[in-house]
């Protein structure tokens, strides 16, 4: 039974082999693969890879927490991480930084800048796919139990499926939250919060 699985796993794997060959396996800053592209190519590099001992890092793009979000709502987003972070101890090296981040909108297709911290990507992609969402009222939260309470002036056309909210937070809790606006949305922490003072 078990080399019947084997031969299983194995065409399944020389299937991936097939759909990612014209897929990079490494690092790459354009924006011609989509999200799902980028973690074929990252499935394909570790079925080539698997039998080293140590192998070496990948360094490609990967989903970050909680991704894909908002499937089935306007603008559904990915967001990418690739951790191309030092691996050489004791030694010199030349090595790039550590993770970046990139977020794409399925729905129009389009890829942010690339970006040192995960929020700084949902940020931009809220400006492109949700103009204006740095204008939003401000929500209040009593606690994490309930739901954060809307102003009575919300405008309605912000009260849609997938909107964000806007919350006043304070570190270290300021990370962009996907799904915890009461519209399926990001509830995205103030900029002013953010800002050094």
């Amino acid at each position: 039974m078990t080399e019947q699985l084997d031969i299983f796993a194995a065409l399944e794997a020389n299937d991936r082999a097939e759909r990612a060959a014209h897929l990079p396996r490494t690092f790459v800053a354009s924006d011609e693969y989509t999200p799902q592209e980028l973690a074929d190519a990252k499935t394909a590099w570790w079925d080539e890879h698997w039998h080293m001992k140590q192998p070496p890092a990948p360094r490609m793009w990967d989903h970050s927490i909680c991704q894909p979000f908002g499937s089935g709502t306007a603008h559904s987003v990915w967001v990418m991480a690739a951790d191309l972070g030092c691996r050489h101890f004791n030694t010199d090296c030349y090595c790039v930084g550590d993770r970046v981040y990139r977020a794409y909108c399925s729905d129009c297709q389009w890829w942010t800048p690339i970006a040192e911290h995960e929020d700084e990507a949902i940020r931009a992609y809220h400006d492109h796919c949700w103009p204006g969402w740095r204008n939003l009222p401000i929500c209040t939260r009593p606690n994490l139990e309930k739901p954060p309470k809307l102003p009575a002036d919300y405008p309605q056309e912000w009260q849609v499926p997938g909107a964000p909210i806007l919350t006043r937070r304070t570190w270290p809790g300021t990370r962009n939250v996907p799904g915890r606006s009461p519209f399926g949305g990001y509830d995205m922490t103030d900029p002013k919060c953010l800002e050094k003072k």
